[in-house]
């Protein structure tokens, strides 16, 4: 049995279908009730694997939700990671990559994904009192951040994007600004969509631009 708190990663490739299967029945769990809803008896019966093999994967109960909340994490993250590296591979002058990312800034920071920005925040709350996830997420993190860093260098390469930014800073506030939005979600009294939209993009193309 894996020793608690440990997030397995399979030794075979065999594992990987057992893994996943038991991965998405718990994240449905959790995203249908939180971690309470989360029943190991009702885990091997939607992933159809049996204890053992679950224990072997796993190691515990917590084991399994700390892989699952990092996998959750995960795939948030790189649908984002997606579409902005889409949006620079599609761009072939600073003006198309300009006008692509004032599209990505407006939807990022729309109401309508208001939810997903609350359940970004309830899986890096997770990690409260779990150093062993703490550390996952801060490595899958940092892999977010490299990615997003190498999209800023390849468009200062390209002359599009001022070079007196690090890109790694920018990256940072990318994310920052993204996942900030949460603060203006819960504000009944929140500024328009419109109006925060206006701040972020003038933030961001004097970041990005120089004007």
């Amino acid at each position: 049995m894996q020793e608690r708190g440990v997030i397995p990663e399979p030794a075979q490739e065999r594992a990987m279908p057992t893994v996943q299967a038991v991965l998405d029945a718990t994240i449905q769990m959790l995203e249908d009730g939180g971690e309470a809803a989360v029943r190991l008896d009702e885990v091997l019966r939607v992933s159809g694997i049996s204890r053992g093999s679950l224990y072997h994967h796993f190691g515990s109960r917590e084991g399994l939700i700390e892989a699952a909340r990092l996998a959750q994490f995960t795939r948030s993250v790189n649908k984002d990671i997606g579409v902005l590296r889409q949006a620079i591979l599609d761009s072939h002058s600073k003006d198309a990559l300009r006008k692509r990312l004032r599209l990505i800034t407006e939807a990022v920071g729309s109401i309508g994904r208001k939810h997903q920005r609350l359940f970004r925040i309830s899986i890096l709350a997770s990690a409260y009192g779990r150093p062993t996830l703490e550390r996952a997420l801060g490595d899958e993190q940092k892999l977010v951040t490299d990615q997003i860093s190498d999209l800023v260098s390849q468009s200062q390469e390209r002359g599009w994007v001022r070079t007196d930014v690090n890109p790694r800073a920018v990256a940072s506030f990318i994310q920052a600004y993204s996942l900030g939005r949460v603060l203006v979600d819960i504000d009944p009294d929140r500024a328009s969509d419109d109006d925060w939209f206006k701040v972020v993009s003038v933030a961001v193309e004097h970041l990005l631009f120089g004007n």
